[in-house]
């Protein structure tokens, strides 16, 4: 890789790792903090001993992460470690300059809702960072290094849940967990909302006579590619010599589909078109392929 294109990734990384750590402190200041909903994570056992003493969610958050971060410079390695920290770092200062945000509704569903929603975002903003938002995060993605046999979201959900208990054994309302468990369902639902529409894309197999004059039109009129491909008629042989079949395979984005549509009616109206929904979709004209990260 280039080292512009890596210092393009690292901006890109720690972009995404900002806003991940805004929409978080957002959803805890806005909604869930003042009332009381501990939707897991290291804020929210801030949240939890708030009904014993003051606590600063900002600072407990960094202090409860630094022991894990010790942890994980040993066990992850130096790289995964440093963005843990400025991660970390992050949502700290993010916490503290945004304290003076007011509680938007008592209403505790909707904020359970909203705060959800902008947990959700955060989830997919760390996801496109392939960041950390350390927290109950980290110590997931140092568990799984023993238990290997579990996924990160089921870790997740363990240590979430064991959270959510807490706050309803020391509140001693068991309602709050309940509102608690609908924001961890909202995040959920969001995160994966944004993570399939981010991807999604359509796929279009073109059976046509005029191969060339079509890839030139999606080349040149759509700004995308084309891949012929040879196939061979089992019923009807009037699309092409013996049977012979050009089939042309392309990718598009949503937005893009009823104008590959009308190019095909326009430039080859015999052309036999089938389409459909794909998910996943990383590559030139798309999203990058990255590696996963456990």
């Amino acid at each position: 890789m280039k080292p512009n294109m890596r210092k393009k990734d690292r901006l890109s990384s720690l972009l995404y790792t900002a806003g991940g750590n805004l929409s978080l402190v957002l959803g805890l200041k806005l909604f869930l903090e003042e009332n009381g909903i501990a939707a897991g994570g290291f804020s929210g056992i801030a949240i939890i001993l708030n009904y014993l003493f003051p606590v600063n969610i900002g600072v407990f958050t960094l202090l409860l992460t630094l022991p894990f971060l010790v942890w994980s410079y040993f066990l992850r390695g130096k790289r995964f470690t440093l963005l843990t920290a400025v991660s970390s770092l992050s949502f700290s200062l993010f916490a503290e300059a945004l304290d003076f945000l007011p509680l938007l509704t008592e209403d505790l569903l909707l904020a359970s809702l909203c705060g959800g929603l902008l947990y959700g975002l955060s989830a997919y903003l760390f996801l496109r960072g392939s960041a950390s938002s350390g927290g109950t995060d980290l110590v997931a993605r140092l568990l799984l290094h023993y238990r290997r046999e579990l996924s990160l979201g089921t870790m997740l959900l363990i240590i979430d849940g064991i959270v959510v208990l807490a706050s309803v054994f020391v509140s001693g309302n068991p309602e709050l967990g309940v509102y608690a468990v609908v924001s961890l369902a909202a995040c959920s639902a969001a995160a994966d909302i944004l993570v399939r529409s981010a991807n999604k894309a359509n796929l279009f197999f073109i059976i046509t006579k005029h191969p060339q004059k079509l890839a030139d039109g999606i080349l040149f009129e759509l700004g995308r590619g084309a891949t012929c491909l040879d196939g061979t008629g089992m019923y009807s042989r009037h699309l092409g010599e013996n049977g012979a079949l050009h089939i042309l395979f392309a990718v598009v984005k949503p937005r893009e589909v009823w104008r590959l549509e009308a190019l095909v009616q326009r430039l080859d109206p015999e052309a036999f078109t089938v389409h459909c929904p794909a998910n996943g979709i990383a590559g030139e004209g798309f999203s990058r392929i990255t590696p996963g990260k456990a």
